[in-house]
């Protein structure tokens, strides 16, 4: 970990699970309510109502006697039978991680602990495994395993002390304004969470000094464009040397079909917090911890995803800003056809 520079308001960053980094599909659950004839939301507002689903987060009932308690609730609308059925929808929605967002912790993660406090139940663990993000925070608090729910301060304290850190020291991030107001009540820095956007703003003073930054502006008003930082990623990859093998190479971001091309190293997060600028201009990458094998037209693509200006300037709309990466970095005659404009 590195020291804490004198203007970052923090020294841990303790962060919710759901709707910040995984989120779940409804949309099959919504559709059975549908063909029910009950407005969608009607079985997660049941599910989700303190009543029904605190005794869960608490670790005091299991998922079957939740579904019980939601089946219960319904079944005089629909019938016992498709109760329980919205009930299972509910409890086995599908979930996933959002890459962004676990890309943006992971890279916090090496300067600074991070903590995932998360009102659970107990087979957090077993779905944390099926997201293979079971390595991405140094501790998790659960609600479950603690008997204690955000937005109860005791939470939050556990928070705070597993991350080593007083509390005052920690930013906290959370989807719900609630569970924000409990922290900041607590002294902790906050930010609440609605897009990926926010959690970057908030963690941007993690890349301050050394020459790096500006965090926070826009693409556009950085000077070079696109050909500065293409010559960044073309330097730092023509040294096309092949990369020792290694077990466990980062998948997060990383080229599918980088095992089998093999010969380049690619940074696989080239945004602007991993860039180093001087005078307005990028010069370097930092932050190589998401690097794996894969193809150079790899690293132009995610490129181009955080830097090619999509806005605010007339006649450079998304298709033209895009189209000028492949010349910009040089690899557009020898990575395949053109980039449709």
């Amino acid at each position: 970990m590195t020291s804490a520079p004198a203007d970052r308001a923090f020294d841990a960053v303790l962060c919710d699970l759901d709707n910040v980094i995984r989120f779940y599909d409804t949309v099959p659950l919504a559709a059975l309510e549908r063909a029910s004839g009950l407005p969608e939301g009607t079985t997660t507002d049941l599910g989700y109502a303190p009543e029904t689903d605190l005794p869960l987060l608490l670790g005091r009932i299991t998922p079957d006697a939740w579904v019980e308690s939601i089946a219960a609730g319904l079944t005089e609308r629909v019938g016992a039978e498709r109760a329980h059925e919205l009930g299972w929808a509910l409890a086995d929605a599908p979930f996933r991680a959002d890459e962004e967002v676990v890309s943006l912790l992971r890279r916090a993660r090496t300067h600074v602990p991070l903590v995932l406090v998360t009102n659970a139940t107990l087979q957090l663990e077993a779905e944390l495994a099926l997201l293979s993000l079971s390595d991405l925070a140094d501790a998790v608090v659960s609600s479950a395993v603690e008997q204690v729910a955000k937005p109860d301060p005791a939470i939050y304290r556990i928070a705070a002390e597993r991350a080593g850190v007083p509390m005052e020291r920690c930013l906290f991030v959370d989807d719900t304004q609630e569970n924000i107001d409990a922290a900041a009540a607590l002294g902790m820095t906050t930010a609440l969470y609605r897009q990926p956007d926010d959690l970057r703003r908030a963690l941007g003073v993690l890349r301050g000094g050394g020459g790096s930054g500006p965090m926070n502006r826009e693409p556009e008003v950085l000077s070079g464009g696109p050909a500065n930082a293409g010559a960044v990623l073309r330097h730092g990859d023509t040294v096309e040397r092949p990369l020792r093998p290694r077990r466990g190479w980062p998948s997060d971001l990383a080229d599918p079909e980088g095992a089998a091309s093999g010969a380049l190293g690619c940074h696989n997060d080239a945004c602007l917090e991993n860039v180093v600028f001087r005078d307005g201009r990028a010069a370097a990458l930092i932050d190589f911890d998401l690097a794996a094998p894969g193809r150079p037209v790899w690293d132009v693509a995610m490129a181009a995803r955080h830097w090619a200006p999509m806005r605010g300037r007339p006649g450079l709309g998304p298709p033209t800003a895009c189209a000028s990466w492949p010349t910009a970095t040089g690899w557009g005659a020898r990575t395949g056809p053109p980039c449709p404009g």
